[in-house]
């Protein structure tokens, strides 16, 4: 008898009361929270705050037209974005139609916010993780099979080529300073396309390998660990490493001191005839030529 009369009194309780006092509180809730954003200048104090952090990197001064902030999925919009030259070693600034800031969450190193940043590359996506901190930065690329195209097309310091490369980059800043540095590029099947450089006709070269490991030490030391260019059959060959002291506001100026070795084919020695005089002043050894650069980055200068 008792059973049957707890399964009466279960059966009087109103569920239906409790279910809509949830649902108005949840409604108010939501109504106050659009209200606030609707009413609060957020895009403004998201605005002043991401034009801070963009003064803070030395040596590239991005620029946007404007911002505004979609809630949906968190994240800042900028448009018309615009990328000097310097920000990446080309000749001439990036133009973007628009770049995206997504929220990551909050980030512990340093103590801040975590973002992402895509963008567009001449039609290639590219995801840049960012860390904001008080006075600190961190930039972090991590791409597999990247086209290299895209990249020397924005990086106009460099050749045209083909191929995909794998990156794997970190960028720590300290206010106007360079904390870390590491970065680690590799590739199997670069190519140097057919161009015109300094009135010097290049061919199409099959380099094929490709790695590069370079990191700080020091805000104003870049180590160059591995720099190793071309397989067993490429038209040249070669592995290099030392160091770069970085010069403020120009990269290009910036003193090297590297020593390596490479080796040249016929075919290519034939097609650039001025290396028949330059290189019999470098000393061999297993057919390598052993040489050491001097100058600065953007003006090596090859020495015995």
């Amino acid at each position: 008898m008792a059973i049957s009369s707890d399964i009466r009194s279960l059966d009087q309780v109103n569920y239906a009361t409790g279910i809509h006092k949830l649902l108005l509180t949840a409604a108010l809730i939501f109504a106050f929270i659009f209200a606030f954003l609707a009413n609060f200048p957020l895009e403004k104090q998201i605005e002043s705050l991401v034009r801070a952090q963009i003064a803070k990197v030395p040596g590239c001064r991005m620029n946007f037209e404007s911002l505004h902030f979609e809630l949906f999925l968190p994240k800042v919009v900028l448009t018309d974005v615009n990328l000097p030259g310097s920000c990446f070693g080309g000749a001439k600034p990036l133009k973007m139609r628009q770049m995206a800031l997504h929220f990551q969450g909050p980030s512990f190193a340093p103590l801040g916010v975590a973002l992402k940043m895509s963008m567009d590359l001449k039609g290639t996506p590219l995801a840049v993780k960012y860390a904001a901190g008080i006075n600190s930065q961190v930039f972090n690329i991590q791409e597999e099979n990247f086209p290299i195209q895209a990249l020397s097309e924005v990086l106009g310091s460099i050749p045209k080529m083909e191929g995909n490369v794998s990156l794997n980059t970190k960028v720590a800043m300290g206010g106007q300073q360079i904390q870390e540095m590491k970065i680690l590029v590799e590739s199997q099947n670069m190519e140097v396309l057919p161009q015109t450089l300094s009135d010097i006709k290049i061919p199409r070269l099959a380099i094929g390998n490709l790695l590069l490991k370079l990191e700080s030490e020091g805000p104003r030391k870049l180590m160059l660990r591995e720099f190793v260019i071309g397989k067993m059959d490429a038209p040249i060959r070669g592995k290099f490493s030392g160091t770069i002291d970085l010069a403020s506001g120009a990269v290009a100026f910036s003193p090297i001191n590297i020593k390596g070795e490479a080796a040249l084919s016929p075919e290519f020695m034939n097609a650039f005839p001025i290396l028949n005089l330059m290189l019999p002043q470098f000393p061999q050894k297993d057919g390598f030529y052993q040489i050491n650069l001097g100058g600065t980055l953007g003006n090596p200068r090859p020495q015995p």
